[in-house]
């Protein structure tokens, strides 16, 4: 008798988690579903319009990719000179910088994440000029590199006060050997 009861708790128990994920999937769709409107009216506004949404970058095809490697030391520089100007960031990417290296040198996963976090985006961000369809693919970069860059600032904040207590534990544990 009493596996039978373990059973049909058992049951039970799995309904309710199926109810919960069913929710939760409502849910997703219920808050998904304004942005999904807003886009699919705003494709169709378009169209009425018989407006040409232009188009900051060309489809990326890997034969463009190799016609413009030539780009990528120049998109290196410009976005050397971005992260470096302390007229707009101080030492902000300095201390980026040092957070990032801090974390490499943790060997800890979740901090590595992290540094990939922050070091991923200003990659594939400074990679997708690469697809510039503006003439002037330098103004493209100096134009909207800074407000990508503000997208990664959270992270960063997060990789300083990260590598900030790594170095307050670890001055902690060589004051407590010595004393």
């Amino acid at each position: 008798m009493k596996g039978w009861r373990f059973s049909c708790d058992r049951a039970s128990s799995l309904a309710g988690k199926a109810s919960s994920c069913r929710n939760r999937l409502r849910l997703f769709i219920i808050a998904i579903l304004p942005g999904l409107f807003l886009i699919t009216d705003w494709r169709f506004y378009l169209k009425v319009r018989h407006c040409v949404s232009p188009s900051d970058f060309a489809p990326p095809t890997l034969q463009l990719f190799i016609d413009n490697l030539d780009r990528l030391p120049t998109i290196g520089r410009i976005a050397l000179a971005e992260i470096t100007d302390t007229g707009l960031w101080s030492i902000f990417w300095l201390l980026v910088l040092v957070a990032v290296i801090y974390l490499l040198i943790a060997r800890n996963f979740s901090r590595l994440l992290l540094a990939i976090g922050v070091l991923g985006p200003i990659i594939l961000y400074s990679l997708t000029y690469v697809f510039s369809a503006w003439p002037s693919y330098t103004a493209h970069v100096t134009s909207s590199l800074p407000r990508l860059l503000l997208h990664v600032m959270p992270a960063a904040w997060l990789a300083i006060g990260l590598a900030l207590s790594i170095a307050k534990t670890e001055t902690e544990k060589l004051e407590s050997k010595r004393g």
